[in-house]
């Protein structure tokens, strides 16, 4: 019994030892729209993470046993646990499908138009605006939840819901989620704050790097107040700084 015990033992040390191990993972992202640049790669486990260069290739260190968030804005977000399968394959891909959003419906009126704006715009009937503000009720001032949001009151909303997901680690692994998500919607708006000719001439970021780019301004904690501001000026000379600092990181 003692016998059958000790190699139990020295089993799941073994076993726990080479889980332990950190290995690099290459693979190549895979979509059908064959834009997989900038598709972020995180390592949830380790709270670290890449983006892919612009076919679609990657490098993360990772563990068995560990949890691969993959997303982007275009793209359907996929979660993979890392087996000893995955770090033996030498053409890892991962694939990826494009974010379907459905359109809102579109009512197509009765009324006749001749094409004369004058006229037509007489004979449109106008129906009164109807406003939570001008019924007399309350109004809703606070921002709708985003989804992340949205999961991780559903993990927290009952004592037991909120007991057994602190436990399993998923509430923690939604929270995470949760920033990931807040940091590439301001990624988004500091894409769309410049010109795409700006982020080339004055920061010396070629267009397939302006993403990755963002996410560096990103970690500087002047970048949310500064969006925040909308003073395209301050903006402007905060990206131009850290254009040399981040051709420094890339060893341009």
């Amino acid at each position: 019994m003692i016998k059958h015990l000790l190699i139990f033992i020295l089993l799941f040390v073994n076993f726990t030892c080479i889980a332990q191990n950190s290995f690099e993972l290459s693979g190549r992202v895979i979509a059908q729209t064959r834009d997989t640049l900038e598709v972020s790669v995180l390592n949830l486990s380790r709270e670290t993470g890449v983006v892919t260069n612009e076919k679609g290739d990657f490098k993360i260190d990772v563990s068995i046993g560990e949890n691969l968030y993959f997303s982007s804005i275009q793209f359907e977000p996929l979660e993979v646990e890392v087996t000893s399968t995955i770090l033996e394959d030498p053409n890892y891909m991962v694939f990826l499908f494009p974010k379907i959003n459905e359109l809102q419906e579109v009512l197509l009126s009765s009324v006749d138009l001749i094409g004369i704006e004058e006229t037509d715009i007489k004979n449109i009937p106008l129906q009164p605006y109807l406003s939570a503000a001008n019924l007399g009720l309350p109004q809703a001032t606070k921002p709708l939840p985003t989804i992340e949001e949205r999961r991780i009151y559903t993990a927290s909303s009952g004592p037991l819901d909120l007991l057994i997901n602190t436990l399993n680690g998923e509430l923690k692994k939604l929270r995470k989620l949760n920033e990931w998500a807040k940091l590439d919607r301001l990624v988004v708006q500091g894409e769309q704050a410049m010109a795409v000719h700006y982020f080339e001439e004055y920061c010396g970021v070629p267009e397939a790097y302006i993403s990755d780019f963002i996410y560096f301004c990103a970690q500087d904690d002047r970048y949310k107040p500064l969006l925040k501001q909308q003073d395209k000026l301050k903006l402007f000379e905060f990206f131009e700084e850290k254009g040399s600092a981040y051709k420094e990181f890339r060893q341009w």
